[in-house]
């Protein structure tokens, strides 16, 4: 490994990205179900809906990096397949809150499990201590975009 500069991360992080989202996002399912039909924004979307349990657009429009008007969009496609729930809020009539269907839930939970057999297949030449070694760089990198 080259000595650490923020060039060398920076063009690192360029070169792997791409490698690992094509893992994730492309072609591993080659049928027509609900979990093979979202692409990456939505995935994004209902993980973090599963995680948070219900929220409004704003904290997920901006855990996503994008505008309320993007995620709008996102939002109706999500609606119309029946995985998210918009309800207006008790307490604020004009909040919209948003949480997954059943259905949404066991569609996150089996793309959880397909992607996670994936990653277990990319990283099989790996060991348990390198496995660990991208667990805990992943959870620096997380903790340092939060602060952002």
């Amino acid at each position: 490994m080259e000595t650490f500069d923020s060039d060398y991360l920076v063009r690192e992080i360029i070169r792997v990205l791409p490698m690992v989202s094509r893992v994730i996002f492309n072609g591993e399912f080659r049928n027509n179900d609900a979990c093979s039909n979202l692409a990456p924004l939505q995935l994004q979307a209902v993980i973090y809906l599963r995680r948070a349990k219900s929220t409004n657009m704003s904290p997920l429009a901006e855990e996503m990096g994008i505008s309320k008007q993007q995620l709008t969009k996102i939002i109706d496609v999500l609606c119309e397949k029946g995985i998210v729930t918009r309800t207006i809020s008790g307490e604020n009539r004009r909040k919209i809150i948003l949480s997954l269907t059943e259905s949404g839930e066991r569609i996150v939970d089996t793309i959880l499990s397909r992607k996670a057999k994936l990653l277990d297949d990319f990283f099989s030449d790996m060991t348990d201590d390198e496995r660990r070694t991208i667990a805990e760089a992943i959870d620096i990198i997380h903790r340092a975009a939060e602060k952002n």
